[in-house]
């Protein structure tokens, strides 16, 4: 295919997921949801045509902004992180998850991991949808947070967490200086395409993500396209030894002999021949292709380096909170924008008649008309001295606060019905409630973390979405050879990465633990609980039992040999004692 053809089927493609009725619908309430949660709401035109009537002053008390923040809250306190496991036995294999996990560690500390996925939750919060991308190049691995409106999601894709794409782009603007940097064969062209531009100004609207598709200039910044696309191609499947490295010398891991061969998939032919495969078959499956290209320049088309035969996700991955029976992305928000709106409406009145009156008036008992009557009213009624007089037969002063019970009692009912749909009770908040019973409060926290069920599901699949891609990442680059430093078993430790990795099966899992740096915080962390907990005795009376919470195996002997020691000196202290206070009793 040559490239007028490859660039014609790369925008027909992209026209077909920016024109998609799905992601129409999700990006109109993605507008609606952010704008809310930053404050922007009063979409209920209704509502705020009633508190004009009244000459009420519409405030916003923002109920949605603290509630997916806890939720982030309870994501963050969870700090779950990717784990690998490998599905054999062999402890060569074992010791290559470790050194995988370590390597897991340094690529999320360099690249601030936690915080960059703590703003795609908030994305999948808000909106139903949120993505992250995580890339190698130039000998570096990257992982970044990505706007989820530049992303083009497949609408043909209807499983719950759209993990079977067959297409997938992202549209954004670059400048034109950095454009050129990472593209120079095209300088002369992206100087023209700015040259060109009618105006050369900035298109006057205020997110940049709604400037149309069509539109390929913006003031100094170029819109870029990168689509990736699944297509049929051929893959290797064959079988070959394993051999474990162990104090550098390559030696066969006899531990479990149904392990010694492996089988594996690759595209590339020539790694056959240098692990001496055999029982080779040739079979059909997907490959991922890249094109990157900017209205009629295509910049770049060929398959990605980094990947495996019949890879699920692409470089891009999403969490997905929830879906409707339509397709559609569901956040948070979209559950509470009704009780939103009345809650507003509520809080509104609340404070408008807390200090209201009206006056009934008999027009005939003044001179004045309707409108002057109110308006002299409104100025009279703020005065502390202010004050109309009037036959008293024909006027009537009205107490509007009356109505401020009805507003409070409404408020309640509410907020209970904010906490019911968010599962976030007051004493999640840390304020006094009613639960005051042991069983109560139990009850109500057992109540509240079954609540968070679905977001911790949606959290874990995407953790665990993003630990595939990692190790498929690792095992697709050819000639891959990394050193990595760690620390292990306290003390620091190296091991090397290379292209055996693609020999190997893993499996990936999220682990219940802080996002630490590096597995000595992670030891210490364990350690410290199992000190709290009461049960410290018997943690540290066996090895295994510290190996079963999560600490090294070294480190569990030598925890278990030092308690022992210490115990053993008390014991030999306390028969000192004993025996000197029964020689001091017989006078000896």
């Amino acid at each position: 295919m040559n490239k007028n053809n490859i660039l014609e089927e790369s925008k027909e493609i992209f026209d077909y997921l920016s024109k998609s009725q799905i992601r129409l619908n999700w990006l109109e309430k993605d507008k609606i949801n952010t704008n809310y949660y930053y404050n922007n709401q009063w979409n209920n035109y209704k509502a705020l045509l009633g508190l004009k009537e009244i000459g009420c002053e519409p405030i916003t008390d923002n109920k949605i902004k603290p509630i997916i923040d806890r939720y982030l809250s309870i994501l963050i306190k969870s700090g779950k992180r990717v784990g690998f496991l490998p599905t054999s036995n062999s402890q060569y294999h074992s010791n290559l998850s470790n050194y995988i996990k370590n390597w897991a560690f340094n690529i999320q500390t360099q690249n601030n991991h936690t915080f960059f996925s703590s703003l795609k939750c908030l994305s999948a919060l808000s909106s139903g949808i949120g993505w992250s991308h995580f890339y190698y190049e130039n000998n570096r691995f990257y992982y970044e947070w990505v706007n989820s409106r530049e992303m083009f999601f497949d609408p043909d894709d209807l499983s719950p967490r759209l993990e079977n794409q067959n297409y997938i782009a992202r549209s954004y603007f670059v400048n034109i200086v950095r454009l050129k940097n990472l593209y120079p064969k095209f300088a002369i062209e992206f100087d023209n395409m700015v040259a060109n531009n009618a105006s050369n100004q900035y298109v006057n609207i205020d997110d940049y993500t709604s400037i149309p598709t069509t539109v390929w200039v913006n003031g100094k910044s170029i819109r870029i396209v990168e689509l990736y696309s699944k297509k049929q191609d051929k893959y290797f499947e064959a079988v070959c030894d394993i051999q474990s490295k162990i104090d550098n010398k390559n030696e066969q891991d006899n531990l479990y002999q149904e392990f010694d061969e492996t089988i594996f998939t690759t595209f590339n032919e020539e790694l056959l021949d240098k692990k001496q495969a055999r029982d080779v078959k040739i079979k059909k499956g997907t490959k991922i292709y890249k094109t990157i290209f900017c209205n009629d320049i295509l910049i770049y088309h060929g398959q990605i380096s980094e990947q495996v035969p019949n890879q699920i996700f692409f470089p891009y991955i999403p969490m997905v909170y929830s879906r409707d029976i339509n397709g559609n992305f569901m956040g948070t928000t979209n559950y509470m924008l009704e009780l939103q709106d009345l809650w507003n409406v509520e809080i509104s009145k609340l404070f408008h008649y807390s200090n209201s009156k009206m006056l009934v008036i008999n027009n005939k008992s003044s001179s004045l008309d309707y409108e002057q009557l109110v308006k002299t009213y409104a100025i009279e009624s703020k005065k502390k001295r202010g004050f109309m007089q009037f036959d008293p037969n024909d006027v009537k002063v009205i107490d509007n606060s009356n109505d401020v019970q009805g507003v409070l009692k409404c408020l309640e009912m509410l907020n209970r019905e904010f906490q019911n749909l968010s599962g976030l009770f007051d004493d999640f908040a840390g304020k006094p409630t009613n639960a005051e019973s042991g069983v109560a409060i139990q009850n109500r926290i057992n109540t509240t973390l079954n609540a968070q069920n679905p977001l911790v599901l949606a959290y874990e699949y995407m953790l665990t979405s993003e630990g595939k891609l990692m190790i498929d990442t690792l095992k697709g680059i050819e000639n891959f050879k990394q050193v990595i430093s760690f620390y292990n078993e306290g003390k620091q430790d190296s091991a090397v990465l290379d292209s055996d990795i693609a020999l190997l099966n893993f499996e990936v899992y999220p682990v219940s633990s802080p996002n630490f740096s590096s597995s000595v915080e992670e030891e210490k962390d364990i350690f410290n609980k199992i000190m709290s907990s009461g049960l410290a005795d018997i943690f540290l009376s066996s090895p295994m039992y510290l190996q079963q919470m999560g600490i090294g195996e070294i480190t569990s002997y030598k925890l278990s040999n030092e308690y022992k020691r210490i115990l053993l000196d008390k014991m030999q202290l306390q028969q000192g004692v004993v025996q000197n206070n029964q020689q001091n009793e017989q006078g000896i």
